[in-house]
């Protein structure tokens, strides 16, 4: 099954999940820009391996530790590892004590745009493939709304629809349709930027 892109294709018949969380599952998936006739890779099991080798990557998922008083919501933004990133999802919230002080907090994980950085999801167009699952596997199969990070090309994806399934042999052959998390336009992220701004002055009266 071809997974057709704008300028590009490729295809592959098997991925490995390496990341659950509470509201969705990623899966890391590197590709090439031209055909490739089998892609199976095992990232592995922590967020922090999901680390664009190829350049900067544009959409990103980051965690956020939040006080009980702070607010975390999409269009936000944050500083994130020394950048500014705009909150485009929410995935996953916990709450936590805090050791030192005993008071509630929280930890989120986000998908996150860093700011001025190229738009590269423009490029790419939803896309149907067919994933093969081995015996293995079947606890481990990919829902609707389950977010895909692919490796090479540094898109995010998000799975739309299954529109099918079926054996063959003992592995179960499933049927999905991606579409590429939307990087904000750029004059929504200079909106959210120039709030922010507006958020930390603090204007101080002359002394009269």
């Amino acid at each position: 099954m071809k997974i057709i892109y704008k300028r590009a294709r490729c295809s592959f018949s098997a991925l490995f999940l390496c990341d659950i969380i509470e509201t969705g599952k990623i899966i890391g998936a590197p590709s090439h820009p031209i055909y490739l006739n089998y892609v199976k890779a095992l990232v592995g099991t922590s967020p922090e391996l999901f680390i664009y080798k190829g350049g900067v990557k544009l959409i990103e998922k980051i965690r956020l530790r939040k006080k009980k008083n702070e607010v975390v919501k999409v269009g936000d933004v944050v500083n994130y590892r020394g950048s500014m990133f705009i909150i485009l999802n929410v995935l996953a919230v916990r709450v936590m004590i805090n050791r030192e002080n005993g008071e509630l907090m929280t930890m989120s994980d986000c998908l996150g745009q860093q700011y001025r950085t190229p738009d590269l999801s423009a490029d790419y167009i939803t896309t149907q493939a067919e994933i093969t699952y081995e015996p293995e596997e079947f606890r481990k199969i990919s829902v609707v709304g389950e977010y895909i990070y692919d490796q090479e090309t540094g898109i995010w994806v998000q799975i739309k629809a299954i529109l099918g399934y079926h054996f063959e042999g003992r592995n179960l052959v499933v049927k999905y349709e991606f579409e590429p998390v939307m990087e904000l336009p750029a004059d929504e992220v200079e909106k959210a930027i120039a709030k922010k701004r507006k958020s930390i002055m603090k204007l101080v009266k002359k002394n009269s």
